[in-house]
């Protein structure tokens, strides 16, 4: 069966957009957020400006960054496959995270793209789920679930 392009953009729309609502509805006990999401999910044509994917970070109930790689740890052990990282675009998730290009280069890291230190408390990067036309709502409802169970207080 011929699954044509409009379905697959559809379909990958939908879980996308499911999944970002899903994490940004995320909340610790005290009312704070456990993600902070980056993108335009939000937008009014979210299906035409934002793609299937949700690049997002996690926050404490103090509202400090967790590591990416910690998150992408807890995911992938749950099989679940995201990448981490500055996703080779590290300008861009500097300015996502409020990092200042002189922070990067005092720091010296600049060599090189997958990181996942923190620069004043800031991850230089994020974890990034990307959807297929081969994924499917339990798939994405596995995520918030995993994410919820390992990081929501």
């Amino acid at each position: 069966q011929d699954l044509g392009m409009g379905n697959v953009h559809q379909h990958t729309q939908s879980l996308a957009s499911y999944l970002a609502h899903a994490l940004a509805s995320l909340r610790h006990a005290n009312g704070s957020p456990v993600c902070a999401l980056y993108g335009r999910h939000r937008h009014p044509h979210a299906q035409w400006v934002q793609g299937p994917i949700v690049a997002f970070n996690v926050l404490t109930a103090e509202g400090a960054f967790v590591k990416p790689t910690t998150v992408s740890n807890h995911l992938n052990n749950a099989n679940i496959q995201v990448r981490d990282g500055v996703l080779c675009n590290p300008g861009s998730c500097m300015t996502s995270v409020g990092i200042s290009e002189a922070s990067v280069v005092q720091r010296d890291y600049l060599d090189g793209c997958g990181w996942d230190d923190l620069i004043e408390g800031k991850p230089l990067g994020a974890v990034r789920a990307s959807v297929g036309y081969f994924n499917t709502w339990a798939e994405v409802d596995k995520v918030y679930q995993v994410l919820q169970a390992a990081f929501q207080r």
